[in-house]
């Protein structure tokens, strides 16, 4: 989960001070196709950063506690899906906030719930009908499931339906990000 968090908010101060140097101007007259740009050095960054913080936690929690890991592709890909997820909603939610006060919305409306109705703490199966239902249309809840399927072996629901939801999420928020990258939205002075 805080590998997560931190690929988020790291991409969101990265654009926020980047805006106060004039660094986004510079990235987008670079000769280098827009789409790879955005994709390598933004979204890829964010998610980088964020994973590296996840295999600091394991490797410091090696010692002290069993760190399993049941299907160790399914916890890569989960991790990487995630990180990814969460450094594209902070590159757009970096692009389109005009302060800091729009920042801290975004993570304490919608980050923050989400994150706490993907049954993180607890399984989601504990939570009434009208709650799973819900769950189910939250994208974390997935990150979540699917990352703990492949730690631990234990899932909430289909790791094939985790995949998708998560596969799709991820182009559409690349998708958009890409066309707020592109158009210059709130980068060009």
């Amino acid at each position: 989960m805080r590998c997560r968090q931190l690929a988020w908010t790291l991409d969101v101060i990265r654009q926020r001070s980047a805006e106060f140097l004039k660094v986004p101007l510079q990235t987008i007259v670079t000769p280098v196709i827009a789409a790879v740009l955005f994709l390598a050095v933004f979204a890829l960054a964010g998610a980088t950063r964020g994973l590296m913080v996840a295999v600091i936690v394991v490797a410091a929690m090696a010692p002290i506690a069993s760190v399993g890991l049941t299907h160790a592709f399914a916890a890569l890909f989960f991790a990487v899906a995630a990180s990814l997820m969460l450094s594209l909603v902070g590159l757009a939610t970096g692009i389109l906030a005009d302060t800091f006060d729009h920042i801290a919305t975004v993570t304490n409306f919608i980050i923050t719930p989400l994150a706490f109705l993907s049954g993180t703490f607890y399984s989601v199966r504990d939570l009434p009908d009208i709650w799973i239902t819900i769950s189910q249309f939250d994208p974390f809840f997935y990150a979540i499931d699917g990352f703990r399927y492949g730690m631990l072996g234990i899932s909430d629901s289909n790791i094939w339906v985790g995949t998708a939801v998560l596969i799709a999420v991820n182009v559409a928020l690349w998708m958009f990000g890409h066309q707020l990258f592109v158009r210059g939205y709130k980068l060009k002075s």
